[in-house]
């Protein structure tokens, strides 16, 4: 057996393909290529994807392990934390505040005073006669 027969044979089998083709005909060898291109396009594909969503996992799982490392904090107090950077709202439902600087669930913005905590609760006047 030739070295170009073998190598024919390799592939074929590799490939699932009948026996019955030859490397001397050259339809056959067109049949052969177009069919290793589409499992090749295929393997590109199922790559393309796996690496897609590493790099997704990745964008979102760095921030929490950079907070988590940073303050000492554990996977939930630092979900929380994120979770409560969309308002005050969101923040107390979590348990979260009001928050002093540094701890879970300060963020910048949710300290609308500057005092250094975030979602303070101002105490209001209700009393109507003290109002005019």
């Amino acid at each position: 057996m030739s070295c170009r027969t073998h190598a024919f044979a390799e592939v074929a089998a590799a490939a699932s393909l009948p026996k019955t083709l030859s490397p001397a005909n050259p339809s056959h060898l067109r049949e052969l290529i177009a069919l290793q291109a589409e499992r090749h396009g295929r393997l590109r594909r199922r790559l393309r994807k796996a690496l897609s969503a590493f790099c997704a996992a990745s964008v979102i799982a760095f921030p929490f392990a950079a907070v988590m490392l940073v303050n000492g904090w554990s996977l939930p107090t630092a979900v929380r934390h994120f979770a409560a950077a969309a308002n005050c709202d969101t923040a107390r439902t979590l348990g979260l505040a009001p928050a002093r600087r540094g701890e879970a669930g300060y963020w910048p913005w949710l300290d609308h005073d500057g005092t250094g905590i975030a979602c303070q609760i101002t105490q209001r006047n209700t009393n109507p006669a003290q109002m005019r």
